[in-house]
């Protein structure tokens, strides 16, 4: 493209420049709201940024042919990816193939990268109009004018109003938080439960009970999803079949206080207190029922005594494809291909080696197809990583014992920590 005096292509350079930069500083900012999500999430958009800087900078010192090229070819894929994602979903994450809301933030890089697109083809497919006379006082009134109102918008759609309500962010525009509190009847999350958490945001970066007691840091042992939980606006149509099934679901912890309540109403432990996933209470006669919010197949304990308290409800399904369950996207399911189950109820999970499952008395079982989707209802007990977060990050101590002192959490994490290197030896 040529950069003469007094001709088009010496500014447009510069315009194609501005556009390319904001959205490689868009995409640095949401990175790591992303990185929350998977890492392919965060690398995708982290190494995006990083080549749309460097293309900015390029195709100010050097504006060639290919180089336009390039830049239709990087900013065309992107743009063909976003519109994947916002129709049928991404294939790789937590929320594999599910269709992304359009924010401000994400909508605005699109639209910077079609117009870096659009401006290049019209110079490949025209050289003319680069060579085309232009004053350069007009030229750098036009591109200057325009660069300011490019800093601006991207600034607007980085403010925390406008940008947390892309995928990964985290606090939305109208007061809720993605995977934080609990979500309420009106289908928005809330600030908190009485008696719970407030509406503070803990990223899984290890300093959570839960990844501290150091159980399933490896894999996450089939529970999906560690950390924050992306929370996505509901449809009109949503909201109130969400409301109903959240108030049904909430009448089955006020029924079911305690273990003992459970047990006489024919509930039978299948794990003893487990860090982060507490102790799992079943129904095996629920097991073939469809999904039903106020008939959940498992309920949650805080440990296994008697007078141990609810904090939470777990629902199954046998299904070919991730069950429907709540209304909306907001609840993610996870799949258990396999577990080791005994005389004890569930012995070991997807990690257990067939020797390890025998050693502890049982045998493993494929699963195959087993949905199981965790809800964290109970006042108190607020997941500060979601209402239906596959862990609750406030569960920490040993296995069988949720207050067990931090000498002990250190001795079982030790050992948790060295089984998995075992393995993987």
């Amino acid at each position: 493209m040529t950069t003469s005096e007094r001709t088009v292509g010496r500014y447009l350079r510069w315009l194609l420049a501005a556009l390319s930069l904001a959205a490689g500083t868009i995409h640095f900012a949401v990175s790591g709201g992303h990185y929350d999500v998977s890492w392919v999430h965060g690398t995708f958009f982290a190494v995006v940024a990083w080549l749309q800087l460097a293309w900015a900078v390029a195709v100010v010192l050097k504006p060639t042919r290919n180089l336009l090229i390039a830049g239709v070819v990087l900013n065309a894929g992107i743009l063909g990816t976003w519109a994947v994602s916002r129709v049928w979903g991404v294939p790789v994450g937590p929320d594999a193939w599910t269709p992304e809301s359009v924010s401000l933030a994400d909508a605005m890089s699109s639209s910077f990268e079609f117009v870096i697109v659009a401006v290049s083809l019209a110079v490949l497919v025209r050289p003319a109009i680069a060579r085309a006379q232009i004053r350069p006082s007009f030229a750098i009134s036009g591109v200057g004018m325009t660069a300011v109102a490019i800093a601006a918008i991207s600034t607007v759609a980085l403010t925390p109003s406008f940008a947390s309500d892309h995928h990964g962010g985290a606090e939305a525009a109208d007061g809720h938080a993605h995977g934080t509190g609990a979500l309420a009847t009106d289908g928005k999350m809330a600030k908190s439960h009485a008696g719970g958490h407030t509406d503070a945001i803990i990223q899984a970066d290890g300093t959570s009970a839960c990844e501290k007691a150091g159980v399933a840091n490896e894999g996450n042992s089939g529970h999906g999803h560690r950390g924050p939980v992306p929370y996505k606006e509901l449809t009109a149509e949503e909201r109130p079949v969400f409301r109903d099934q959240v108030a049904q679901a909430n009448e089955v912890i006020v029924k079911y206080p305690t273990v003992a309540a459970a047990e006489a109403a024919g509930w039978r432990r299948v794990t003893p207190y487990v860090p982060c996933i507490a102790a799992h209470y079943i129904k095996g006669s629920a097991l073939a029922n469809p999904f039903d919010a106020s008939e959940p197949e498992i309920l949650l304990f805080e440990d296994t005594k008697p007078d141990s308290k609810i904090v939470g409800l777990s629902y199954l399904q046998f299904s070919k494809e991730q069950p429907e369950g709540f209304a909306g996207p907001n609840d993610p399911w996870h799949i258990h291909s396999s577990l080791c189950l005994g005389g004890g109820g569930v012995l070991g999970d997807e990690t257990t080696t067939d020797e390890e499952c025998e050693a502890r008395g049982g045998r493993n079982v494929k699963l195959g197809n087993l949905w199981m989707n965790h809800m964290w209802n109970v006042p108190g007990w607020d997941s500060r990583w979601g209402l239906f977060s596959s862990e609750h990050p406030d569960m920490g101590g040993t296995i069988g014992n949720i207050n067990a002192p931090p000498a002990e959490v250190k001795k079982a994490r030790a050992a948790a920590l060295k089984e998995a290197k075992d393995k993987t030896d």
